[in-house]
């Protein structure tokens, strides 16, 4: 069959040239030059003829090499440092070699990193949801990466051609090889860029496909058939215990079927053992899903124990040392939520952990909602629901921060002067889908309880069929009253609230704010934490921010002291409670569009 692409030159307004893929051509062009992401068969060509148009496409496609796009407009040695980043680990993940995966300088704020769709074994494989796949299998390997675009993956999104002229930028999109990327400046790559004397290719290389990546961007899919079992003498093909477990449901799946087997009277253990070596076995083919060794026998053991074979199976009494194995996998397996904040998410082993209680605790205006925001929306772009249970704030504040922070769109300023108007929300209200991918839930009520978080967070979980890992309580000090006191409602709820984290098993972060007796520039903000510092007692850890000082328009001389604070620095102080206990202290800038980045400072100088 006949596969085509579509073509665009000079001008992105001339959009709708589609042509056999086979008559594409890489030259060196002093204009712009585009390419289809995806590649179409002859139902693009149908619908085009039938609405004159390739907008609302939606059937199937293709993809040769899926592409990453690194994006930063301000700082483009940072994109670059994410790159590296990203193809450390990809080295480590998967194995890849240097120059594996190639990579081009964008022309202009960026970089282009390839994964050709052979080693996710995608080659010729065509599908009406391969753009939201790909969409959440690059989300997935990318978790811990800044500056990527996801927004570029739908049916006919088009990408710049190498060697064509970025005529924003001003530069030529070009190869650079790994060495290059890492040894050379950015400067010197964007020289090379602006003369372009050359054409470079990347290397010719055989791919194969890397059947952990395969299995990884598989887990991704919301699509991914199940294999079943077909018993045509008693159910005709019908599901049943025994079928290829479904997607997320293998170890329960399997170890149903080896409890229905211990429990079958005469079936001796070791075939029981035998029976599901091979089940395993065959699963792991069906699915690419592979069980280790461990897993299978903690599997097995569970089973045998629930089975009831023996009086004390139904009391957890272990030796210690044959926890081994099971520790090991709670520990290197336990679900976080990154902060996005390396030094934190470092000592935490990855970032907020489910079933613990996190508070931020600061003075009205030290940023400390926003900080919290950006967590949640990190948290949504990953993949997971987010419940964000927005008691003080307007949601219009909300929406605001969401769009500014994602899509650097300030809607106060564009709808009062006339830049956003009606027919805009559409796009904006797409945008935000593209981003958050309806995980991002606001919950606009006060004088909640603990009752309500639990209700609402198992409607979420009924609705979308997934985990919520992150809940955001803004603030606690809005929750309903309990026993007519400020101090005994601090102390009850944040009581209440560790208990969320575990009965759910999601991340509480929780918003606190401090009495009037601390000032802006208070490191320790928990010594002054309204409803007093008991509450400590209940939280796993917390973040104290306050303001930082701005020494050249302020005055510090003792009972005279006019303090003037910068307006976008923090100072963030973060104490593990619970875990290393370490103290850890970091000078943080947010930008216009409430970004919110470490600066590379000692924040004992931004102490009073």
């Amino acid at each position: 069959m006949e596969h085509y692409v579509e073509i665009v030159e000079k001008s992105i307004s001339k959009r709708g040239t589609i042509i056999p893929i086979k008559n594409v051509s890489i030259k060196k062009v002093k204009y712009q030059r585009y390419i289809s992401l995806f590649y179409f068969d002859d139902m693009m060509l149908k619908h085009i003829e039938k609405t004159n148009s390739m907008s609302n496409f939606t059937g199937d496609v293709g993809i040769k090499t899926i592409w990453i796009d690194f994006d930063n407009e301000d700082n483009i040695e940072e994109a670059r440092q994410q790159v590296v980043k990203f193809l450390d680990n990809m080295q480590k993940q998967y194995g890849f070699a240097k120059d594996y995966l190639p990579v081009y300088f964008s022309g202009g704020k960026g970089f282009h990193v390839g994964i050709p769709a052979k080693v996710v074994n995608l080659d010729g494989v065509m599908s009406s949801s391969l753009p939201t796949n790909i969409k959440n299998f690059v989300m997935h390997i990318t978790k811990d990466i800044s500056f990527v675009d996801y927004v570029i993956y739908n049916h006919t999104r088009i990408m710049r051609l190498p060697y064509s002229y970025n005529t924003k930028g001003k530069k030529y999109k070009v190869y650079v090889s790994h060495d290059e990327l890492r040894n050379n400046t950015t400067q010197e790559i964007m020289d090379k860029a602006t003369n372009c004397e050359d054409i470079f290719y990347p290397p010719k290389i055989k791919y194969e496909v890397n059947s952990y990546m395969y299995r990884d961007y598989m887990n991704c899919c919301e699509d991914k058939p199940t294999t079943k079992i077909i018993d045509v003498a008693t159910n005709n093909g019908a599901s049943s215990l025994f079928s290829v477990p479904e997607k997320g449901k293998r170890n329960d799946t399997l170890f149903k079927q080896a409890f229905r087997l211990f429990s079958i009277e005469g079936l001796k253990t070791n075939e029981v053992h035998d029976i599901m070596n091979a089940f395993c076995r065959l699963t792991s083919i069906d699915t690419g899903d592979r069980i280790t060794q461990r897993e299978f026998t903690s599997l097995i053991n569970s089973a045998y124990k629930r089975a009831g074979n023996g009086s004390v199976a139904s009391y957890n009494m272990n030796t210690l040392e044959s926890l081994t194995y099971d520790v090991y996998d709670i520990i290197s397996k336990s679900a976080c939520v990154p902060t996005g904040l390396a030094p934190y998410d470092e000592d935490l082993g990855g970032g907020l952990k489910l079933g613990n209680l996190y508070a931020f605790i600061g003075k009205a205006g030290t940023k400390k909602s926003i900080v919290a925001h950006m967590i949640a929306i990190k948290s949504a772009m990953e993949g997971s629901p987010v419940v964000y249970f927005n008691m003080e704030m307007s949601a219009v504040e909300l929406f605001r921060r969401t769009a500014l922070r994602l899509m650097d769109i300030d809607l106060y300023e564009g709808i009062r002067d006339g830049r956003i108007t009606e027919t805009d929300l559409p796009d904006i209200k797409e945008k935000l889908n593209t981003f958050l991918n309806n995980n991002f839930y606001s919950v606009d009520n006060s004088d909640l309880t603990t009752g309500d978080f639990c209700s609402i967070i198992e409607k979420v979980e009924e609705d979308t069929k997934k985990k919520v890992k992150l809940v955001v309580i803004d603030s606690m000090n809005a929750m309903k009253t309990v026993g007519g006191s400020e101090v005994m409602t601090a102390f009850e709820n944040t009581k209440k609230l560790k208990e969320l984290a575990k009965l759910k098993n999601v991340a509480v972060v929780m918003i606190n704010h401090v009495t009037a007796a601390c000032m802006l520039h208070i490191r320790d903000t928990s010594l002054f934490a309204r409803g007093g510092q008991k509450i400590m007692d209940n939280c796993d850890a917390w973040f104290s921010i306050s303001k930082c000082i701005d020494p050249d328009n302020s005055r510090l001389d003792g009972e005279n002291s006019d303090y003037i604070y910068l307006n976008d620095v923090i100072f963030m102080r973060f104490h593990n409670k619970r875990e290393s206990g370490n103290t850890i202290d970091t000078i943080i800038r947010m930008d216009d569009n409430l970004s919110i980045n470490l600066l590379n400072v000692n924040p004992k100088g931004y102490e009073v």
